[in-house]
């Protein structure tokens, strides 16, 4: 049985939402909760309780909740929507899939529920591709040094 916990901001008198729960809960091997908004007490309760973290975004500027992901250590399925595919590598950290392709989506969730030795395994190299994004020694230290330049010869930056 899979459980699917949805967290954020919803509208319960939404038609959408409300037939998309009750189509979900209809199948009795998933159970879909929208928690609605919460707390951070309780969205590390859900992180620590979660098996993999799923984020199927048709846009991404960056994203944030893809990193504290990582950061519990949790394999992430996705897509490669803007942003993500530089922060979760297909295979390694998790699932990317193409925006907006449902059917693919669905299996890489099949996939990960099915196979808990691979998911344990993209669960680790989750927690070392946090580790990575969150080092300042690698691209971090590079802009360092260039902004400390910058300010040192109080002149404009130039890239060329």
């Amino acid at each position: 049985r899979c459980e699917v916990r949805i967290a954020g901001v919803y509208n319960s008198a939404d038609v959408y939402t409300a037939d998309l729960l009750r189509k979900a809960n209809a199948n009795s091997r998933f159970k879909v909760s929208f928690l609605g908004k919460i707390s951070a007490a309780q969205l590390e309760s859900e992180f620590l309780a979660a098996d993999a973290f799923l984020f199927p975004s048709l846009w991404e500027g960056y994203g944030i909740a893809i990193e504290e992901a990582l950061a519990h250590a949790l394999p992430v399925i996705s897509t490669t929507a803007g942003s993500i595919p530089e922060i979760v590598r297909d295979g390694c950290e998790g699932w990317l899939v193409p925006a907006g392709d449902a059917t693919v989506l669905a299996r890489a969730l099949e996939q990960c529920i099915r196979s808990p030795h691979e998911r344990a395994e993209r669960a680790k190299r989750a927690l070392q591709r946090a580790n990575e994004l969150m080092d300042a020694s690698g691209p971090g230290r590079a802009v360092a040094h260039l902004i400390r330049e910058m300010v040192r010869s109080n002149r404009p930056l130039s890239f060329n």
